[in-house]
């Protein structure tokens, strides 16, 4: 319980408010089943889109495909956790 508290209490203060979540439209694939993702605050991009050259604060999400639900496996990285090097 203390771990998970911790925890997602950081990644509240690390990611904006789920409600202005965008999405980059361009996904990175890190290995079969696995991509990378790019979260930001689209609360005040213009137009609602994301201007090229546009230095906003973007928190990578990696997502791994299990049983066929995509599941959060590195947050704040697209550093593969189970890929050792």
């Amino acid at each position: 319980m203390h771990f998970e508290r911790v925890h997602v209490r950081s990644f509240g203060a690390m990611l904006p408010d789920p409600a202005t979540w965008g999405i980059g439209s361009a996904t990175r694939m890190v290995a079969p089943g696995v991509e990378a993702l790019y979260v930001l605050d689209a609360s005040a991009l213009e137009g609602g889109l994301w201007q090229p050259n546009d230095p906003r604060y973007v928190c990578p999400v990696l997502m791994h495909l299990v049983d066929g639900r995509w599941l959060v496996r590195n947050l704040g990285s697209e550093s593969d956790p189970a890929i050792t090097t």
